[in-house]
């Protein structure tokens, strides 16, 4: 098990690649029950599975078994670690990491999703689908409980991973009640992508987000501090009303302190930021706007191209997905450390365009 990580050591290894860079908070995913070393009680990651359908899941398998036998909370190890280099550290979590399917469906699976099939997703015609759903309170308070206990242990904030995720809400049965109440018809003989469909879907989301602030506000007066909300996001205003997530209405509300579009979206792999509906509903307010720098691995003078057309586009600042990937040694990271230069970004660009002409 050569790849895996078992020590202290290793870990710390991962996360001082961040300092003296310009990164300013590291945004770490406990993917919720699944990688269940860094709390008191539950299973580790793939317990009991014999098949493994990736060596990396393994090694990922061994190390926090390892870990737990030892006595590391790789969480908090992690935690403490970036705040000793000045890194804030926020922890984050994918808005459906309960069940995946075929070939991962023993190894990302929680206890929590084969306990409850009463709260899972159903589809317009009552077939089950692979998720559980932000109708029923039970669901939300699962999230905002593993959050606010892994925030509990000296963390800066809790974020939440919302694209590559979608559906939040379908139609079960608390959403068929709550729409036909207030409108006298069933939804499933609506549209879809009616108002009112959507406007439902946005407050039992709505209402998650609201409650995770009120976790958090219950940490920060343990720890003497606020505690932030954090959200990556899909592409589009359409992407995120679609899904249920007014992100707008976050923002008024004072639920979100930091956005983070995805260029990603669920009809395409692959999708431009709207940064002109982003830039918009942030301006002005206190929540920092954060754009996903993708693909992974660019030249640098790629790099510093999109840098510059974020920052010009409104951007606070950037985010970079499993930036761990990204870290190798190479001229790019000596690009990506230094992308909060941005001064030296536009110097570089006028270079760039002199040497073109």
């Amino acid at each position: 098990f050569r790849n895996c990580i078992t020590t202290r050591e290793g870990i710390w290894e991962q996360i001082e690649p961040y300092r003296n860079t310009d990164f300013k908070m590291l945004w770490w995913e406990i993917v919720g029950g699944m990688f269940g070393a860094w709390r008191k009680e539950g299973k580790t990651y793939a317990e009991g599975v014999e098949d493994y359908p990736r060596p990396g899941d393994l090694f990922v398998a061994e190390s926090y078994r390892t870990m737990r036998a030892e006595g590391i909370n790789p969480l908090k190890t992690a935690m403490d670690y970036a705040h000793e280099i000045g890194l804030e550290f926020h922890v984050s979590q994918r808005s459906e990491m309960f069940q995946t399917g075929p070939p991962f469906e023993e190894v990302f699976s929680t206890d929590f999703y084969l306990e409850h099939p009463e709260w899972r997703l159903r589809d317009i015609d009552g077939t089950e689908v692979t998720g559980m759903s932000y109708a029923h309170d039970g669901v939300r308070r699962y999230l905002v409980s593993l959050l606010e206990e892994a925030t509990s242990l000296g963390a800066d904030g809790a974020g939440i991973i919302y694209p590559r995720s979608a559906p939040f809400v379908l139609y079960e049965q608390p959403f068929v009640d709550a729409f036909v109440e207030r409108h006298g018809e069933d939804p499933r003989d609506v549209d879809e992508e009616d108002d009112r469909v959507v406007g439902l879907r946005a407050e039992f989301m709505t209402a998650f987000m609201r409650e995770l602030r009120e976790a958090m506000d219950r940490v920060g007066e343990v720890l003497g501090r606020r505690l932030a909300i954090s959200a990556i996001v899909f592409a589009t205003e359409a992407e995120n009303r679609l899904a249920g997530l007014d992100l707008a209405g976050w923002i008024r509300g004072g639920l979100l302190d930091h956005l983070s579009p995805y260029p990603y979206s669920r009809a395409k792999s692959v999708m431009d930021i709207e940064t002109a509906y982003f830039r918009h509903i942030t301006q002005e307010t206190a929540c920092r706007l954060y754009p996903n720098v993708m693909p992974r691995h660019m030249p640098a003078a790629e790099y510093r191209e999109m840098a510059k057309f974020y920052y010009d586009e409104g951007a606070d600042g950037l985010l970079f997905w499993d930036t761990y990937q990204r870290h190798d040694g190479s001229s790019q990271w000596e690009t990506i450390r230094r992308l909060g230069h941005r001064e030296e970004i536009r110097t570089a660009a006028e270079q760039a365009d002199l040497q073109a002409e």
